[in-house]
């Protein structure tokens, strides 16, 4: 009995070694690289162009625990720390391909919000499940910080207003 409960113990342990090791970052662009599917006239598309650097999109994946939550913080503060790169001014958090969370990641949530309140930067959550999205409103959206975040149905419409935000 006690070498089915070591040998558990074990196993767990290195499934959560394992998966913190999964990048849970699928993509990190920029609004320079990725666009919305919105027509707009040249000298919009040039404008955003030029500052495409202020909207910086992190589109996730996986099952996002203490592990790989940790690790989304610490791009965020890598990129927003990061003296060869300009600061955005809006960071795009893509749920789609996310299939959970643990408490933990609403902690480094909670941590990324106070880093970009510090730094004047609104956040942006999009396609989040409805699990979530009620998870979410009940430990991370605050209404008395509802000046930091949107949210939006999908990547499109989350990029399509930060691109409005830039012009």
């Amino acid at each position: 009995l006690v070498g089915v409960g070591l040998g558990l113990l074990f196993t767990v342990i290195l499934f959560v070694i394992r998966y913190s090791q999964v990048k849970i970052v699928r993509h990190s662009l920029s609004g320079s690289t990725y666009r919305s599917r919105v027509e707009r006239s040249n000298l919009f598309t040039q404008l955003i162009q030029s500052r495409g650097d202020w909207i910086y999109i992190l589109r996730l994946q996986g099952y996002i625990f203490f592990g790989t939550a940790n690790g989304l913080l610490e791009q965020v503060e890598n990129r927003l720390s990061d003296p060869a790169q300009q600061r955005p001014h809006y960071i795009v958090l893509d749920f789609k391909n996310v299939t959970g969370v643990d408490a933990s990641t609403v902690l480094a949530l909670q941590r990324i919000m106070q880093l970009i309140h510090t730094y004047d930067i609104k956040i942006v959550f999009v396609a989040l499940s409805t699990e979530l999205e009620q998870r979410f409103h009940k430990d991370l959206f605050i209404e008395e910080n509802k000046e930091l975040w949107q949210i939006f149905p999908d990547l499109d419409h989350g990029l399509e207003w930060c691109e409005d935000q830039v012009i």
